[in-house]
């Protein structure tokens, strides 16, 4: 595959260091407008998306592959890891590298109305705080939102993993402290408290196993998001843990395949400009 790819473009600076995204897209793309979908990586806020895709492995990645076949642009979007600064610099971050985009349009040959988001776990809760932010405020919105079991409470999430000491470290880290300590920048992290009408339609996935973020939690969004009448997904993926595999060796239902395939559909549905191969 014939692709365009950079992977270290400066778009902004955050505190005293410059902001990197990391963008991909088919060549023969290059003279269409092409729809975005932005990735925000997890892992506990602690790695910021820093690792490079390899163009030379990327044959092992179908999902990523589709998306490109199909003219669509992977933006690798990168934050400052909590073990750097507290929330809001992840948040901020992920901000001003979306403003980027949007100013951007015309050099990158994108669509402005075709920029979607893809988080999952950590990274799942910044795409929805940002969705949430974005759609009821000063900055140009997101068309579409994808999730992978994301944190939307982050006091009940805290008192839920108080026997989880690595997942207890990754909320003190975003946190500074605990919820009890910082009690304002807990209910600013917490996507929950920003639910709003104009939010994007979501498409949610929660492992039935996952054991690092309870299903109320994506419960509760589903229950947010239908209130407001915000279109939503949310499918609890039978017998699979935390990244949607099956657990114990047993089958998950649906496949990873078959979410892959939900995934693309979604995208098909709500982002325009996309090319059926």
């Amino acid at each position: 595959m014939d692709l365009v790819h950079e992977p270290q473009v400066i778009c902004g600076r955050c505190g005293g260091r410059e902001l990197r995204i990391e963008y991909i897209y088919s060549r023969q793309f290059e003279d269409h407008r092409k729809p975005v979908l932005c990735g925000i990586r997890g892992g506990g806020w602690k790695h910021g998306g820093m690792d490079q895709i390899d163009p030379a492995a990327i044959e092992d990645n179908p999902e990523l592959v589709r998306y490109l076949n199909n003219g669509i642009m992977f933006v690798n979007l990168r934050h400052t890891p909590v073990t750097e600064a507290a929330f809001p610099a992840n948040r901020d971050d992920i901000n001003t590298a979306l403003d980027w985009l949007y100013a951007n349009v015309e050099r990158l040959n994108i669509r402005k109305d075709a920029i979607a988001i893809d988080g999952g776990s950590s990274g799942a809760h910044l795409a929805t705080l940002i969705a949430a932010l974005r759609a009821n405020g000063p900055f140009k919105p997101l068309r579409a939102v994808i999730l992978r079991a994301p944190p939307i409470d982050i006091a009940l999430w805290f008192t839920q993993i108080h026997d989880n000491e690595t997942l207890n470290q990754c909320v003190r880290l975003l946190l500074g402290g605990t919820p009890e300590q910082k009690p304002e920048l807990c209910r600013e992290a917490t996507p929950l408290n920003y639910i709003n009408w104009q939010m994007p339609p979501f498409l949610v996935f929660h492992g039935q196993k996952d054991d690092a973020v309870p299903l109320v939690q994506t419960e509760l969004l589903k229950d947010a998001l239908d209130k407001v009448g915000v279109p939503v997904t949310r499918v609890v993926v039978e017998n699979a843990n935390h990244g949607l595999g099956p657990v114990d060796g047993s089958k998950s239902r649906p496949s990873l395949r078959e979410i892959s395939d939900m995934k693309f559909a979604f995208l098909k549905k709500h982002l325009p400009g996309i090319i059926f191969c």
